[in-house]
């Protein structure tokens, strides 16, 4: 009997006291690209001349499109476990014992494959404490978040602007101009903004973890949770049960056939929800809505347009005022919060979107149905202002390579990733350091601390908040899978290398486009790093080019200079 084993601490097959990693089975298959590719035929398919986006609608708002970044992930993750599956079993399918805590793989393996599978408990222990260090946090971030409410209300009426930002966005700072915790996102544009507008920045604690930053964060802020209760004291009032069409049972008619396989009862897992998702979407909606008019917004400006972020872009043109929206990440051709084609008018994008450089405007003009050349305006990325007091730094006389790791937080991109690295560490016979910097949401700490001793990995430290700027100014070569880090280090003449994964192939399109190597084993990434040859510096700055507009330190005044126009800034 052969034994796959996936479970959040082990993924390992076993045949004859043979133990494998099962990440050697994932293969090259990109799962994004298929993934996007089948959730566009299912909103391509037809029923009673309606198709998905007409499924659940509210007043014209196509709610589907709150929703279809998490059916995505959900879609992608279906269809990995077939590709995996797919590459492990043989036609004797009766060999195989599947062992997973995964209730959509026991589902894939049992239902597609016909193999022998047992679900077990997650061997992940959740210990349920008071935690007196998070609580203080909070309590503080209320009463400093009450202070700053009532003093944006004393302050009058005229030119408020609602700031929606993010607590992951916050890091830490130091040079020569500010020392501590600032929003590298949106901070500077909100200072400027503030010189002539009666600003409220509505700050969302991305994770528990970051009270400790979010507290320590010094601009004037209001607590996200306080429109969170806002809307649950006014939710009953807000929708308007004849303005809802309901065509959800027009799920069931559409063809969920994956290659030879019929994944309709496993999604269907997925979209049993679907009716409360939008309406919990919808909710927030209709109270950012009321929001904004109770307090007389007059602008509105957000870091990014998924999930929560939409929802203030359609409230924001609801109660007709513009909105604004920052480019909050890498967008590519299966971005599922942004590479849309709706049938409907552009109700759901920002009356302007703020982009990084030429590349992400023609892409999104060239494969959405929502952007055009009227709501996008080309800026540059709002973090590289603080570069300029960094650059001057770029020096390394030591033997020793540096290298730094810029980790990210879902559990089966981290685990590969970290496993392939510290393989290719021990191959190497030139010294190194490694920093090895957590995503604002990693957790894993432990997970972290356990590979590094059962590796034996030399010179290394793990680091959750320290100036970005200043570990990109002070390594050699960066490492990820597709961290925005790997931008920044481009844009501070940093080569990096991307760890090429089936599941998250190249998803920053690093590699494609030329900025970064991409390896798929630990042979190629040590190999890499023992050269230290790294031939592709002048097509990364022609990238930069292309995708950064300009460098200059003034992308916060052309996002100001917008909003506070009433036409579109023509640089």
């Amino acid at each position: 009997m052969i034994e796959i084993i996936y479970t959040d601490v082990q993924k390992t097959i076993s045949n004859n006291n043979k133990i494998i990693n099962l990440f050697d089975f994932t293969g090259s298959l990109s799962v994004d690209e298929v993934s996007f590719d089948f959730i566009q035929y299912l909103e391509g398919q037809m029923t009673d001349n309606k198709t998905i986006e007409d499924f659940f609608t509210y007043d014209g708002i196509p709610m589907y499109f709150f929703v279809r970044p998490t059916l995505y992930g959900k879609l992608k993750n279906i269809i990995f476990f077939i590709e995996l599956m797919k590459n492990i079993v043989n036609n004797e399918s009766d060999k195989y014992l599947l062992k997973t805590d995964d209730k959509v793989l026991y589902t894939v393996a049992k239902d597609l494959f016909k193999i022998r599978a047992e679900m077990v408990e997650s061997e992940i222990q959740i210990t349920k404490r008071f935690d007196f260090k998070y609580y203080f946090g909070l309590a503080k971030r209320y009463i400093k978040g009450s202070v700053n409410l009532f003093k944006f209300s004393f302050r009058g009426t005229k030119g408020r602007t609602l700031a929606l930002t993010h607590s992951a966005d916050i890091n830490f700072i130091n040079n020569d101009d500010y020392r501590g915790y600032f929003d590298t996102q949106l901070g500077k544009a909100i200072n400027k903004l503030k010189i002539s507008n009666n600003v409220l920045e509505l700050q969302l604690l991305s994770s528990r973890s970051q009270i400790d930053k979010a507290s320590q964060y010094k601009n004037e802020y209001c607590p996200f949770e306080f429109f969170i209760l806002y809307k649950r004291l006014v939710s009953k009032k807000l929708v308007d049960e004849t303005k809802i069409k309901d065509y959800t049972s027009y799920f069931q008619s559409l063809n969920y056939t994956y290659k030879k396989y019929d994944i309709k009862a496993i999604v269907f897992e997925t979209l049993i929800n679907f009716k409360k998702e939008c309406l919990n979407y919808l909710i927030e909606i209709l109270a950012a809505e009321r929001f904004i008019k109770k307090y007389k917004f007059v602008k509105c400006l957000i870091a990014g347009e998924g999930d929560r972020g939409r929802c203030f872009v359609v409230a924001s043109h609801r109660a007709g005022v513009p909105c604004y929206a920052v480019q909050h990440g890498i967008i590519n051709e299966t971005s599922p919060n942004y590479i849309i084609k709706s049938k409907g008018e552009t109700n759901i994008v920002p009356t302007i979107s703020f982009l990084w450089g030429r590349r992400y405007q023609n892409m999104l003009l060239n494969n959405t149905s929502i952007y055009s050349n009227a709501n996008t305006v080309i800026v540059g990325q709002a973090r590289t202002d603080l570069l300029k007091q960094y650059k001057d730094r770029l020096d390394n006389n030591s033997k020793k390579i540096r290298i730094l790791y810029a980790t990210q937080y879902l559990k089966d991109l981290l685990e590969p990733a970290t496993e392939m690295l510290f393989k290719a560490l021990k191959l190497l016979e030139t010294e190194y350091e490694l920093i090895i910097k957590l995503h604002p949401a990693d957790n894993y700490t432990d997970f972290y601390n356990t590979l590094i001793e059962n590796y034996n990995i030399k010179n290394a430290s793990i680091i959750k908040d320290q100036d970005l700027y200043n570990l990109i100014s002070w390594c050699d070569i960066i490492i990820s899978v597709h961290s925005t880090v790997v931008l920044e280090g481009a844009l501070m003449g940093k080569p990096s290398i991307c760890i090429l994964l089936p599941k998250y192939n190249d998803e920053g399109g690093f590699v494609k486009d030329g900025i970064s190597l991409g390896v798929s084993d630990e042979y190629k990434l040590a190999e890499y790093l023992s050269s230290r040859d790294f031939g592709y510096m002048n097509k990364m700055k022609l990238y930069i080019e292309d995708n950064f507009y300009a460098v200059d330190g003034n992308v916060a005044d052309r996002i100001v200079r917008v909003i506070n126009s009433s036409d579109k800034y023509n640089d």
